[in-house]
């Protein structure tokens, strides 16, 4: 076997794109919270979202703020962005046009309210 195949099959995609050893390379997944729940569309769909459901990453190139670059969706509804320290990160992977898919993994709220709380797992997207 040569070198090239080797390297490949003990280096995954996130190795190769952040640059870090092999027993550092464990960032998936991602476990966080959506930020600016209360400004979107939650307060008008949160009774459909529940643990487990599919959510989608889009980065956002004409935000404002590149705090605000990756936004969250749940369908066609906009939730909010992911935190600082998380978008940097996960704006990378997206930019180089690799697929990410995230999961709702914990909803905090109190009966008859809106979700106060969504916490959401990110995960590398193998075909």
């Amino acid at each position: 076997m040569n070198t090239y195949r080797e390297g490949a099959l003990l280096n995954n995609i996130t190795d190769t794109l952040f640059k870090t050893k092999v027993e550092d390379s464990n960032q998936f997944p991602i476990t966080t919270e959506v930020i600016g729940l209360s400004m979107f569309q939650m307060p008008t769909i949160y009774h459909h979202i529940q643990e487990g459901a599919e959510l989608s990453l889009y980065y956002n190139y004409a935000a404002p703020q590149s705090s605000q670059a990756v936004e969250i969706y749940y369908k066609n509804f906009k939730l909010g962005y992911l935190p600082n320290a998380t978008a940097e990160l996960i704006e990378k992977v997206l930019m180089h046009g690799f697929d990410l898919k995230a999961k709702v993994s914990r909803i905090i709220k109190k009966k008859y309210m809106p979700i106060s709380t969504l916490g959401i797992m990110i995960n590398e997207n193998y075909l």
